[in-house]
């Protein structure tokens, strides 16, 4: 079991980051990380012990 368990290719996230908060299109999931392609037109892997902390909401966003 990975903590991204219930996150799937393309489901919406929110990802609250450095005091900004931003929509963003999940890309590719890993045992360990995650890449995110936010609204900013960003894209950023987060690995697994930082996703708390960074606050990425892992539920899709209607």
């Amino acid at each position: 079991m990975t903590k991204f368990q219930n996150v799937k290719i393309n489901d919406k996230v929110i990802v609250e980051n450095d005091n900004r908060t931003t929509i963003g299109t999940v890309m590719t999931i890993g045992e360990h990380q995650l890449s995110i392609h936010t609204a900013d037109n960003r894209l950023s892997t987060y690995h697994i012990n930082d996703i708390d902390e960074l606050a990425i909401l892992l539920d899709p966003v209607a």
